[in-house]
């Protein structure tokens, strides 16, 4: 479908015809057109496009925070759709020891594994996780099932940085059940994203493995 200029010179276009193009994006960018994002179609739409579809658009200021729309990338905003993130809670102790209890797991994971995880060191685990200051820890839900943890350890003063950035490192661990699905990969998109927009960070760093190439 051909694309239209609106009364103020910007590209408007029905919503089933697809997301906006590099080029239209550009055009709106410059116009100062509201973009919205659609995950139906997944990419971005001029907020005002003809809605045929009469589904949700996510407006890009809700999801920009103080930066430019591409704060949240498109891949991030995708798995909104079927990721999402809380804090564990002592009656998911359970669930944690069936994930965690897996030498396979402990292997990725700089501590050793204590052989087996026990339901009174998982629930010590899970009230580390919720009362202390300098991490943020959150269980990771994958269509309604939680499947891993995702945290951020906050970091100041670092000898080789300068003191004054604000800076992160990334861990994260999945249930083996849950591995080679994409699920860490689209979990870290859309965790960092938030993690930007929520905190005034300036970076987030991550180690891994040398033989953990699907983290690396």
């Amino acid at each position: 479908m051909n694309t239209l200029p609106d009364s103020s010179g910007a590209i408007k276009k029905q919503r089933s015809a697809g997301p906006l193009s590099a080029s239209e994006l550009e055009v709106c960018r410059r116009k100062g057109v509201r973009l919205a994002y659609d995950p139906v179609a997944v990419g971005w739409v001029n907020s005002l496009c003809i809605d045929d579809l009469a589904g949700t658009l996510l407006p890009a200021s809700e999801l920009r925070g103080a930066g430019s729309v591409e704060k949240f990338s498109c891949d991030a905003l995708r798995a909104l759709k079927y990721i999402s993130f809380r804090a564990w809670s002592p009656e998911d102790v359970d669930v944690y020891v069936d994930l965690l209890d897996d030498p396979d797991v402990w292997e990725q994971l700089p501590e050793p594994y204590p052989a087996p995880l026990s339901r009174e060191q998982a629930l010590q685990l899970i009230e580390i996780a919720n009362t202390v200051s300098t991490h943020r820890v959150r269980a990771l839900n994958y269509q309604g099932d939680i499947v891993g943890q995702l945290r951020l350890q906050f970091h100041t003063g670092m000898s080789f940085l300068d003191p004054a950035v604000r800076q992160a490192e990334l861990s994260y661990w999945l249930g083996k059940a849950w591995w080679g699905k994409g699920i860490a990969t689209d979990a870290v998109r859309l965790f960092t994203a938030l993690s930007f927009r929520e905190l005034e960070l300036d970076s987030i760093f991550a180690w891994a493995y040398e033989s953990n190439v699907a983290s690396l």
